[in-house]
Order: structure tokens, then sequence, then C-alpha cells
């Protein structure tokens, strides 16, 4: 009833595989806003542990003017569906610029802090998937080139439609989750006394426990413990301790 399933993508041509150990995104830069000169970006969705907001991770890019007729559009049905099959087969958690923690961490707006030049924090966000699916859904930017974004589901299980947060940082508006089962719309704000610097060093903290080779704790089990406690940021006093134990036992 709230979902949408393209059934278009043919099915899988190889079994989905054990997932692999997490990957770490090394960039220093945020996902970047649709940009459609070129072609149209193929994104997916993510979810942050730490702050708990949603944002675009771009895949690919497709020029929808190369896929015209009938074998244009099963080519193009192809196109969509390896690439899902590929990013389904990857690292489920992936260590990324979340547009969000830029702005926390850095204590000032997301436009401000990419005219800055700063690094990014990388921040463990979780590959979406809806519906019980394995198959992750992949969404395209089907609005006018210049005007405002219009994300739309492509291949897959999830929501039909979804709308980007104001702050144009690639953070998705989260009531447009709702179709989804997404229930809780709420933005973490850091508690009274809380600075950029200790959100900073939470990011840093958790990007090093869970990259740390002799940890005594189980990575899997740390970051399951991560995405169960999310947002992070907000209940770091609970669990804090565990993460920095592993790190410097």
């Amino acid at each position: 009833l709230y979902l949408s399933f393209r059934d278009h993508c043919p099915p899988p041509l190889l079994p989905i595989l054990p997932l692999p150990p997490l990957t770490t995104t090394t960039t220093t830069r945020p996902n970047s806003p649709p940009q459609m000169a070129e072609g149209r970006d193929l994104c997916c969705i993510v979810n942050c542990a730490l702050c708990d907001c949603y944002s675009l991770l771009i895949l690919d890019t497709v020029s929808l003017a190369k896929y015209r007729g009938k074998k244009g559009h099963v080519a193009l049905e192809k196109f969509y569906a390896t690439h899902q099959q590929k990013e389904s087969k990857g690292a489920r958690v992936k260590f990324l610029s979340c547009p969000f923690c830029q702005e926390l961490c850095s204590g000032s707006g997301f436009q401000s802090w990419a005219r800055g030049g700063a690094d990014a924090v990388l921040s463990p966000c979780k590959v979406m998937v809806f519906g019980g699916d394995t198959l992750i859904p992949l969404y395209v930017n089907m609005g006018t080139p210049g005007g405002k974004p219009k994300w739309k589901l492509v291949c897959g299980l999830g929501p039909s439609t979804i709308e980007l947060h104001r702050s144009k940082s690639g953070r998705l508006y989260k009531p447009s989750l709702k179709q989804a089962g997404i229930e809780d719309t709420r933005i973490f704000a850091p508690p009274d006394g809380t600075s950029a610097h200790d959100l900073t060093y939470i990011a840093e903290t958790l990007f090093k426990v869970l990259h740390t080779v002799d940890c005594n704790t189980d990575p899997n089990q740390l970051y399951k413990l991560a995405f169960d406690k999310k947002p992070l940021f907000a209940h770091w006093s609970e669990v804090g301790e565990l993460f920095e134990s592993s790190l410097y036992s």
C-alpha cells in the first residue's frame, strides 16, 4: 500500500552474496546536488547512524536522451538492473560524508561548510532497502533541468518519490519517507552544552573504532550497536564508553 514496485527490472542474474566487511569512502567533499548538464544522477538512499538523517548517494549518471524507442527502453532497464545488482552485492554500511554531520561538526550551514574547503568527517551510513527486499531501490531526478528536483523510483521497491531538504545538501526531507514506514521525522538537535568539537570527537572516535584491526569487540556488533542507538550523537553518553574502551584497551 505504501511502497511502489517497478517490476520492469529483471530479476537478478546472480545470487545475492554475503555482505562484505565495512568499506570506507575517502572523499573529503560531500555528494553533490544533482547537476543535469551532462546527465541525470542515479542514486540510492543512505541513512546515517550518527545523526539519523537520510541522504542520496550518487552511483552514476544516465543520459535519458540516449535511450529512445523500444530498444532504448530495454537498454535503459538493463542499465538500471545492472547497477541494482552490483550495488546490492556491495557493502551495506559505508563511511560517507553525511551532509547533516558536516553542518553539525562544522557549526555552520552546509553551503558555508562546502565553500570553506574544510575536510569532511566520515559517518557510517547504511544503504537502505524497504519492504523486506534484498535489492536496493534506485532513483533518478526526472525534474526539468534547472528546476525543482523530482526524484522518482526507477528500479526496485521503495518510496515512489522522495524530496530533498531545503538545505540543498543532498539530505532528504524526512516526511517524504513516511510512505516507506519511516515515521520518526525528528531532526537531531545537539543538547545544550554540546559543541561542534564534541560531535567531531564522536564521529572521529567511531571511525577509528570500526577500523581498528585489534579491536577487542567484534566490529560487526559495534556498528550494529551504532545503528540500534541512532542518532548516536544523542546516545553517546550511553554507549560511548564501550566504543572508547574498544579503541584504547
